[in-house]
C-alpha cells in the first residue's frame, strides 16, 4: 500500500490500482485482479488502453463503454478494418495526460461524462476520419484547442458539447498536417475560453457555427469561419471577431455587443446586415436578412464591413 502512486519497479504481471484509504491511496495487485473499467461490446477490460486495443482490431463497428472513472496517457483510436468506434463515456470521467486521438471514423457519446486533460495537449485530437461528438464535457489548457482537427482529413461535428480552455482556443482547425483541410461544424453546446480569449481558432480549414453559446473571440488566422447562428460574447481580449489574417462570413448569430474587431475583413453574405435585437437578454445585436431590418444605423455599414460575399 502506498501514499504516492508508484510509477516504477512494478513487477511484470502486476499493476497499480486505487485503494479506498485516505492515507494509502494506491495498492499493487496481480494484473488479473484489476476490476474492469470499460467494456468493448460487452466484454470487460481492466484498463482503458486494453479497451482501445480491442476496439482497434474489431472486424465490426464497436463500442468502448466506460463503466468506471479511469485514466490514460496519449492513446489513438484507429480501427484497422475501417470500422466505426464509439467511445461511450457513460457518465464517467476519463482523466488523460495525453490526447484521446482519432485516426479513423468515430463517435463520442459524451452524455454527462467528461474527458479531463491534465497535460498541455488537446483533450480530443482528430487526425483523420469523420468524428461526431454528442454531449460530454471536455477541459484542457492547450493553447491550440481543447478539441482540435488536423489537416490530414479531420471532419468533426459537435452536438451539445461543453468545452472549456484555461489558456488558449477552445476549438481549432489546422495548424499542422497537409492534405484534406480540417473542418468543424458546431450545431449546439457551450464553448468558453477563460484564458487567451479565443473560442474558435481557424488556423486553416473551416469552422461553421450553426448554433451554440460562445465566450471568447472568433479568430480566423488563415482558415475560414462561417457564422450561421449561435450566441457570442466577448473574450478576455475584448474582441468578438478577430480576422487579422483571413475573413469571416456572417449570415446569422446573436452578439452581446457591437462587432468589435481586430483587423481583417468581416463579410456579410449578400442580403444580410447587422441590426439591434431585443430577442434575447444579454445579446444586443443580430445578423439577419436585410428585408427583416426596419432601420440600420449608418455606422453599421462602415468600411470594416463588406455588404457582398
Amino acid at each position: 500500500f502506498f501514499s504516492v502512486e508508484p510509477t516504477t519497479c512494478i513487477a511484470t504481471g502486476y499493476a497499480v490500482m486505487d485503494n479506498s484509504d485516505a492515507t494509502y491511496k494506491y495498492k499493487v495487485v496481480p494484473a488479473g485482479e484489476l476490476p474492469d473499467v470499460a467494456q468493448v461490446n460487452g466484454v470487460g477490460c481492466a484498463t482503458f488502453a486494453a479497451a482501445v486495443n480491442a476496439a482497434n482490431s474489431s472486424a465490426a463497428d464497436c463500442e468502448i463503454k466506460l463503466i468506471a472513472d479511469c485514466a490514460t496517457s496519449e492513446i489513438s483510436i484507429n480501427n484497422a478494418n475501417g470500422k466505426v468506434v464509439t467511445l461511450n463515456l457513460n457518465g464517467c470521467t476519463l482523466t488523460a495526460s495525453g490526447s484521446v486521438i482519432f485516426e479513423s471514423d468515430g463517435v463520442i457519446e459524451g452524455g454527462s461524462g467528461k474527458i479531463e486533460e491534465t497535460g498541455n495537449v488537446p483533450a480530443v485530437l482528430v487526425k483523420n476520419g469523420q468524428v461526431t461528438i454528442n454531449g460530454g464535457t471536455y477541459n484542457s489548457k492547450y493553447s491550440y484547442g481543447t478539441i482540435r482537427g488536423l489537416n490530414t482529413g479531420a471532419d468533426i461535428t459537435l452536438n451539445n458539447v461543453t468545452a472549456t480552455n484555461a489558456t488558449g482556443a477552445v476549438l481549432n482547425t489546422g495548424n499542422t498536417g497537409s492534405g484534406d483541410a480540417a473542418t468543424i461544424v458546431v450545431n449546439s453546446g457551450s464553448y468558453t475560453c477563460s484564458g487567451a480569449g479565443i473560442a474558435l481558432r481557424a488556423r486553416s480549414g473551416e469552422i461553421t457555427v450553426k448554433g451554440g453559446t460562445f465566450v471568447g473571440s472568433l479568430y480566423a488566422r488563415g482558415g475560414s469561419i462561417k457564422v450561421e447562428g449561435g450566441f457570442f460574447g466577448k473574450g478576455t481580449n475584448g474582441y468578438i471577431l478577430d480576422a487579422t489574417y483571413h475573413n469571416m462570413v456572417l449570415t446569422g448569430g446573436y452578439f452581446a455587443d457591437e462587432l468589435t474587431w481586430n483587423g481583417g475583413a468581416y463579410t456579410f453574405a449578400n442580403g444580410y446586415e447587422l441590426a439591434p435585437s431585443t430577442e434575447y437578454t444579454g445579446y444586443s445585436y443580430h445578423v439577419q436578412p436585410v428585408a427583416s431590418v426596419s432601420a440600420i444605423a449608418p455606422w453599421k455599414l462602415g468600411s470594416s464591413f463588406q455588404s457582398n460575399l
